[in-house]
């Protein structure tokens, strides 16, 4: 009997602390849903037909509205003629990640009239662009795909760069790298709260025992994201470059933009956690990308 209620109790609180984690996931990233009630001003957005925007480039062979894209632009400087010089490198990563995820055998169906956002800077983030994949609400069916795009790179990216760069965070998406990484933090949130669980009990051991399985829980999801995200950051840089050639570019010159943008940009640095001596780096570095494109 005491030990029916005790796994009572721990179901309970697992279940309640599932509930505040897609709580927390509803009011913080639902990124796109805000648009529509912009206070920042007068919203600046466009829909292109990519096959009107792309006709004057050779072996590119689209249909009217077979893919099209949504450009709005969140700058603090809004300009339809920001949309304009976007459409193009959005449209050949698109219609060359189409292609790539095709040839793959994945899912393609969202390609068409995804959102990209145009922003002055990513919060939080020192990336020039990032796919984004949100479920509105955690627990619904619903779901909304888009990539937001830094104002700066415009300055500081060529277009071939640019579309690598694009054809690089809509293979996050096509291999559902954000998805693939939520088991982790499932277990590692199931794993904290049992522990909380026995440590809440009043006696050494269970003490004891509690504090390690917290501790198991936490080294499991910093290990976990930063091994995941190394691998899946590899994946999304080779998908970029057979989207860059697919696009028009073809093989070798799609290469040379990818390893331009990674010796100029380098991510090395940015770690998901840095505590202390602790640096657990989410891109793997430069020297290790760079290696794997010039290995395809």
């Amino acid at each position: 009997m005491r030990n029916a209620k005790a796994v009572g109790i721990v179901a309970f609180v697992i279940a309640l602390g599932w509930v505040g984690y897609f709580y927390w996931c509803s009011s913080h990233r639902t990124f796109s849903s805000t648009v529509k009630s912009d206070a920042g001003g007068v919203l600046v957005w466009a829909e292109k037909d990519c096959a009107s925007v792309l006709k004057m480039v050779s072996n590119v062979q689209l249909q009217s509205n077979e893919l099209s894209v949504r450009l709005i632009d969140l700058t603090s400087h809004r300009d339809i003629e920001h949309l304009t010089t976007l459409a193009r490198p959005v449209c050949l990563s698109l219609y060359g990640a189409r292609l790539a995820a095709t040839l793959a055998g994945e899912d393609t169906t969202w390609f068409n009239r995804m959102p990209f956002f145009l922003v002055d800077a990513i919060e939080g983030a020192t990336d020039q662009a990032q796919f984004r994949r949100e479920m509105i609400p955690p627990w619904s069916t619903g779901e909304s795909r888009y990539v937001l795009v830094a104002s700066g790179i415009f300055a500081t990216y060529t277009n071939g760069e640019l579309v690598w760069t694009l054809g690089h965070e809509l293979g996050h998406g096509v291999f559902g790298h954000s998805m693939k990484r939520k088991p982790i933090v499932a277990v590692a949130i199931s794993l904290m709260i049992v522990g909380f669980c026995l440590a809440w009990r009043r006696t050494p051991v269970r003490r004891t025992v509690g504090a390690v399985v917290i501790l198991a829980g936490a080294v499991f999801l910093l290990t976990g994201h930063a091994l995941f995200s190394k691998a899946h950051e590899m994946e999304a840089d080779v998908f970029g470059v057979d989207a860059a050639a697919l696009a028009g570019a073809g093989s070798a010159p799609a290469k040379a933009a990818a390893l331009s943008v990674l010796i100029a940009h380098p991510m090395a640095e940015e770690s998901w956690c840095r505590c202390g001596g602790l640096n657990l780096n989410v891109h793997p570095s430069t020297v290790e990308r760079k290696k794997n494109i010039e290995n395809m």
